[in-house]
């Protein structure tokens, strides 16, 4: 049983993940859901009656991005000087996203509310993506205004599906 991701099937043979992350006001990327992901797409991937999935949130917001203490325990390793044990927790994400993009089943993003840093980048790796026309949805890589490059993958998927000149603008 997850704990973060709402799993069903329905008897069409779609899959539907709903995101709920606990003891946050918004969704946001913990090490808990990554782990819950990671093995549902693996199930997913497995299951022949299985034709495709779509993830979705339970909350106002798809994913806000990462959760800041896993931020920061990545930057704590890398300070006391285990710069590749940073860099592979790191990583594991963009493996996770390439994982689903390229598991052999399509999967749909429903997207609604905030869908920033590594919760845009979860929305890009699927296959497709379904966006109301809702001024208060808000949809970005805002870590770039720190200096912070989007590391799951975003800064390639997004100017190959939408062209240079509108990536530019998140």
């Amino acid at each position: 049983m997850t704990k973060t991701i709402k799993y069903s099937l329905d008897t069409d043979g779609i899959a539907t993940l709903i995101i709920d992350v606990p003891d946050h006001s918004m969704n946001v990327l913990t090490p808990e859901f990554l782990k819950e992901l990671d093995g549902l797409i693996d199930q997913i991937a497995a299951d022949d009656k299985i034709k495709g999935a779509i993830i979705a949130s339970a909350k106002d917001t798809f994913v806000a991005g990462a959760d800041l203490a896993m931020i920061n325990q990545i930057i704590s390793i890398a300070q006391k000087g285990n710069a590749t044990k940073a860099f592979n927790q790191a990583f594991g994400l963009n493996q996770l996203f390439r994982k689903l993009e390229t598991c052999g089943k399509p999967f749909v993003a429903a997207v609604g509310g905030l869908t920033l840093g590594g919760g845009f980048e979860l929305a890009l790796c699927c296959h497709h993506r379904i966006v109301a026309d809702d001024p208060t949805i808000k949809i970005g890589f805002p870590e770039v205004m720190l200096g912070i490059l989007p590391g799951a993958g975003g800064t390639q998927r997004l100017p190959r599906l939408a062209g240079i000149m509108v990536a530019l603008q998140y």
